[in-house]
This record gives structure tokens, sequence and C-alpha cells, in this order.
């Protein structure tokens, strides 16, 4: 099976270092990102635009509905 290379893009601009803080904001408005996706195929969409695995919007799908079934 040949192995598929992939082409990094490169981007102009200074990498600096995030406070605390800022590492926090920035989780904070990721999990709001998850917790708008309100069907699986948002969450799907988001996967793919983070770059995450296949499963992953299966799984936090999964566990909504589980989460639902047991408040229920």
């Amino acid at each position: 099976r040949p192995i598929a290379g992939r082409k990094i893009d490169e981007v102009e601009g200074s990498l600096v270092e995030l406070t605390d803080l800022q590492k926090e904001q920035l989780r904070r408005q990721q999990r709001r990102e998850v917790a708008q996706c309100d069907t699986l195929e948002a969450l799907e969409k988001l996967a793919f635009q983070r770059g995450y695995k296949p499963g992953w919007a299966n799984h936090i799908w999964k566990a909504r509905q589980d989460k639902k079934l047991v408040t229920s």
C-alpha cells in the first residue's frame, strides 16, 4: 500500500507563548463550539475543521445521548 504524503502550508508570522489565562479562554471557546453543535452532522463538520479523528464526533454524540437517558 503506497504511503500518501502531506503538503505542509507555511504561513508568515511569529509564534508567541500563550499565558495560562489565554489557554483557559481558548479551551472555554472550544467547549462552547462543541456545545453549540446540536446534531451529529454539526459535530462531524467541527471535527473535520479541527482535524480530529473520524470517530470523535460519534463519541461525543453517543456520550450526549447516554447522558440524556440517565437524566430522563
